[in-house]
C-alpha cells in the first residue's frame, strides 16, 4: 500500500452447500463441483491484496473523519462489526471489477466484506470537499456491509457440470433467473445515507417528509453525481414508511426499526422473519408491489418510474381526503 503498512485479507469462510440433479443434499468435498467453486473466494481474496497494496491510497484527514463518524452512526445503532476501508487508485487490469459500473464510488465486496472506495471517482465529484456527502456515502456502504459477506452459497447441480448458483446479501439474491432485490438493497444504504446527511443538518427524524410528499426528490436524497442511480431508491422507503403510517399498519419509526432488524441479528431464522414481514408491509400498501420492485432491474429510468409508482400508491389517499 503506497506509502503505509502492508494489507493482509483474512480468507473467507463460506458455507458451500452442494445439490444433485434430484435434489438431494451432497456431502461437499464429494462434488465434483467442489473444487470449482471453493478456489473462487481465496482467488479474490489474493487479488484484492495485491491491488490494494500496489494502488491503495493513505485516507486524507477529511476522509479518516468522516469515516469515524460513519462507524459511530452504526455502531449507536447495534452495528459494531464494520469492515476495513480501503480507498485505491484505479487498477489497469480491474481486478476488483468496479470498472464495469464506471459511475461507482464505492462498493462492498459480496465475498470478503470490505469497502473498496475509488479515488479518481472521489476527485470526480469532488466529495473530499463535501465532508457530509463523503460521510453519507460511507454510512451507504457500511449500510451493505451490516449484511455480513456471503457465508452461505448453495449450488444445484445439473447435467454435465452444469448448475444453478444461488446465494443472499441483504434483501439481494442472485438466483437462475438473474437478479433480484437490488432495489431494496440499495435503498437501505440510500435511505441510511440521507438520514445521516438530515442528522448532520440537526434532523434526527425517522424520515424527513413534512405533509404530502412530492414526486421529486428532496434535497438530501440527491446524489454526488446526478447520473449516478441513487436517490430514487432511498426515497422509495421514506415514501413507504409515509404510507404505512397513512394506513396506521407502521409509524415510520417502526418501519425505521423493522428494516434494522432484516440485519441485527445472526439468527437467520429470526431475520427471514424480518423480511418476510418488510415484504407483507409493502404488500399491504397494494397488492403485487412487493414483488414488482423486487424484480425491478437496476437503471436510472426504472429507479425514477418505481419512485413516482409508489408514490402515487402512498399519496392516493391524500387525494382522495383532499
Amino acid at each position: 500500500m503506497s506509502g503505509g503498512r502492508r494489507v493482509t485479507i483474512p480468507s473467507p469462510e463460506i458455507n458451500f452447500s452442494f445439490y444433485a440433479q434430484s435434489g438431494a443434499i451432497c456431502g461437499g468435498n464429494t462434488s465434483p463441483l467442489f473444487e470449482d467453486f471453493v478456489s473462487v473466494p481465496e482467488a479474490i481474496r489474493a487479488e484484492h491484496e495485491q491491488v490494494i497494496n500496489e494502488y491503495g491510497r493513505q485516507k486524507s484527514e477529511i476522509f479518516l473523519e468522516q469515516e469515524s463518524l460513519a462507524r459511530r452512526y452504526w455502531q449507536e445503532r447495534g452495528f459494531a462489526d464494520l469492515p476495513e476501508v480501503y480507498v485505491v487508485d484505479d487498477d489497469p487490469n480491474d481486478l476488483l471489477v468496479v470498472r464495469d459500473l464506471p459511475l461507482t464510488i464505492a462498493q462492498v465486496d459480496a465475498y470478503l466484506g470490505h469497502v473498496i472506495v475509488r479515488q479518481s471517482r472521489l476527485d470526480d465529484t469532488n466529495m473530499e470537499q463535501d465532508p457530509i456527502m463523503l460521510g453519507s456515502m460511507l454510512v451507504h456502504e457500511f449500510g451493505h456491509a451490516t449484511s455480513g459477506s456471503v457465508t452461505d452459497i448453495s449450488v444445484q447441480e445439473h447435467d454435465d457440470r452444469e448448475w444453478d448458483l444461488h446465494m443472499r446479501l441483504g434483501f439481494m439474491m442472485d438466483t437462475p433467473v438473474g437478479q433480484r432485490g437490488g432495489l431494496f438493497e440499495e435503498m437501505f444504504g440510500a435511505y441510511h445515507a440521507s438520514r445521516y446527511h438530515r442528522h448532520m443538518h440537526g434532523d434526527d427524524r425517522a424520515i424527513g417528509i413534512e405533509g404530502t410528499p412530492t414526486v421529486e426528490l428532496p434535497e438530501y436524497m440527491l446524489p454526488p453525481d446526478p447520473a449516478m442511480t441513487a436517490g430514487p431508491d432511498g426515497y422509495i422507503a421514506e415514501l413507504l414508511a409515509y404510507g404505512l403510517e397513512q394506513k396506521n399498519i407502521l409509524s415510520v419509526e417502526d418501519f425505521f426499526e423493522l428494516l434494522l432488524e432484516t440485519r441485527r441479528t445472526d439468527d437467520r431464522q429470526a431475520r427471514t422473519l424480518a423480511l418476510r414481514a418488510f415484504a407483507q408491509s409493502v404488500e399491504s400498501l397494494e397488492s403485487g408491489l412487493y414483488t414488482m420492485l423486487h424484480r425491478q432491474q437496476r437503471s436510472k429510468q426504472a429507479w425514477i418510474d418505481a419512485s413516482r409508482y409508489v408514490h402515487g400508491v402512498v399519496t392516493a389517499q391524500d387525494r382522495q381526503v383532499a
